[in-house]
């Protein structure tokens, strides 16, 4: 069993605790589709904890899931050979559509993850993202390997492993981690 972290407020970890289940957040918003959201890292679960507390003004709280992961059917995108599959199935997936490229009205990756997910029978999808910038909403520009560049700029940026486990019958034990506990 591997332990994996979940953030959220005061108001629903009572009741996942009690009931041993976490919702399923959906909507395009969700990089990684349809699913329960977690991470390996406690401080991450926390940022994100606080994050929620904040704006729903309720305290802050992070759960400790323990989930029993099949390795077999679990797509991590930070390893090359499946950004390889994921991409091989993206354009096929457009070709589908009819799309040559990947520009499509309704096309977002959440729905793709959802549609992979089902395909290739994964029921656990993992990826590192960068932070959005909050005040501008938008990513960092400087994504390139420019050899010549201003040195004043970083391409150094804060990171989140997030994991969208998309069978929740591979929970197994939801409680909470206690503040004391984050070290």
């Amino acid at each position: 069993m591997e332990v994996f972290y979940h953030g959220t407020v005061r108001s629903f970890a009572d009741e996942i605790v009690r009931t041993q289940r976490l919702g399923y957040s959906g909507g395009e918003q969700h990089f990684l589709g349809n699913g329960v959201y977690l991470y390996k890292e406690q401080l991450q679960a926390r940022v994100w904890a606080e994050m929620k507390a904040k704006s729903r003004m309720s305290e802050p709280v992070v759960l400790r899931v323990g989930v029993c992961v099949p390795g077999l059917e679990y797509l991590d995108l930070d390893l090359r050979a499946n950004q390889d599959e994921f991409f091989y199935w993206r354009q096929q997936y457009l070709k589908k559509l009819g799309l040559p490229g990947a520009q499509h009205p309704y096309y977002t990756d959440s729905h793709f993850c959802d549609f992979i997910s089902e395909v290739l029978s994964v029921n656990m999808l993992a990826k590192t993202f960068v932070y959005v910038h909050k005040k501008e909403q938008q990513l960092p520009v400087l994504h390139t390997n420019q050899k010549q560049t201003n040195r004043n700029i970083t391409r150094h940026f804060r990171t989140e492993k997030q994991y969208c486990l998309k069978e929740d019958s591979w929970i197994k034990d939801i409680s909470e981690w206690q503040v004391s506990d984050y070290g």
